[in-house]
């Protein structure tokens, strides 16, 4: 058996289902040309002559049956490119690869990054899904003074950026993640814009700086796209309530998971470092503040200091780390509060837990949870 799961909220976890971004793929069909050679007899010069006949198209003698071998002219195919901060661990960015990867044979798929090198960019070597990015690294290697400018730069550029690598090249425009890409995305071309939201934005400002300021021009923004994708009804129902001036066409469509995936890779490795004969709790998070694992430390302490023994093992990285480990150590409880960093398979540990939990503030649709009953 899996872990037990458990969350902070209400809401019932809806089981998942594929929904293709757009109606299913109407395009220009051409027939492919083949010949066959046939034997034939000549009488006058007593041999055998090679005649080629041109049988796209073969009539039958009832004229009731026709064969036509078709396929889809790769030059017809809709180009979409899907934008998202990075490819590094994370739930909606676990999402995007296994959708750009069910979609790559009936569409021209161009995933756009603002940070390379993320550990998911590998599943699509040996894909028909190109891949395009900014700046080479994922934002946490580099240095303080080099993120300043980096952000300067993408600010001040982002025009440039878009007219040169997105603009008219493709029929839909996809930013997947809230935030700088989406407001990139928001620039004007003939494409299709979609806009997806994962989070809930009534919490979202709450927890992110300059809130207020990045509020008043995500309400222009949001208002440039053509549709608007939610990932839960709650997370709609919150960005009309944030937003309730915004007219853009809305709907809700579930994140995709792969089941079969996720069962075949909870059982590829034996999780390191999990406690057998302890009760454990296993989180899976980015290390930001709206993942309320601050407010998770301080549960524990309450816990431990009840002789409640139990530990607590949580799977990611983010900003939030220095200021985690600091407090783990305030309160004592490194060896029952682990920070065990990334993983790119988070699935055997889930499976060996005893219990799974979501703490945070602001979740959209939570595809941790998923992944749990999954495993």
């Amino acid at each position: 058996m899996g872990a037990v799961f458990f969350s902070t909220t209400a809401t019932t976890i809806i089981a998942v289902i594929m929904i293709i971004l757009i109606n299913k793929f109407d395009g220009i069909r051409n027939g492919r040309d083949y010949s066959y050679s046939a034997v034939t007899n000549n009488e006058n010069e007593n041999r055998k002559e090679i005649e080629t006949f041109d049988v796209t198209l073969i009539k039958e003698k009832n004229n009731e049956k026709r064969y036509k071998e078709r396929k889809i002219d790769e030059r017809k195919k809709k180009k979409i490119i899907f934008g998202i901060t990075s490819l590094s661990i994370g739930g909606a960015e676990r999402v995007l690869v296994d959708i750009v990867k069910e979609l790559q044979s009936v569409y021209d798929i161009t995933v756009f990054t603002i940070y390379g090198n993320g550990e998911f960019e590998k599943e699509l070597k040996g894909t028909n899904v190109k891949l395009k990015t900014i700046f080479k690294n994922q934002r946490e290697n580099y240095g303080f003074i080099a993120k300043k400018i980096i952000t300067l730069i993408y600010r001040m550029f982002s025009n440039i950026i878009y007219e040169l690598h997105i603009k008219n090249i493709y029929d839909i425009e996809v930013a997947f993640l809230e935030g700088p890409i989406t407001r990139l995305f928001a620039n004007n071309s003939n494409a299709n814009k979609i806009a997806w939201v994962h989070t809930n934005m009534s919490l979202y400002y709450e927890t992110t700086r300059y809130s207020n300021q990045k509020k008043k021009i995500d309400e222009k923004i949001y208002n440039k796209y053509n549709n608007i994708i939610f990932v839960s009804r709650d997370s709609k129902e919150n960005f009309i309530k944030t937003f309730p001036n915004n007219k853009i066409r809305k709907r809700v469509i579930y994140n995709f998971v792969d089941q079969r995936r996720i069962e075949r890779k909870s059982r590829e490795i034996e999780p390191y470092g999990i406690e057998p004969n302890i009760p454990s709790i296993v989180v899976v998070a980015r290390l930001t503040k709206a993942k309320g694992l601050d407010r998770l430390i301080e549960v524990h302490r309450r816990l431990i200091k009840d002789r409640i023994i139990h530990n607590i093992y949580i799977i990611g990285e983010g900003e939030e780390r220095k200021n985690l480990e600091e407090k783990i150590k305030e309160y004592g409880i490194k060896k029952s509060f682990i920070l065990l960093g990334k993983r790119e398979n988070p699935y055997p540990y889930i499976l060996k837990a005893k219990y799974f939990g979501l703490f945070s503030y602001a979740e959209g649709y939570r595809t941790c949870i998923r992944w749990s009953k999954n495993t």
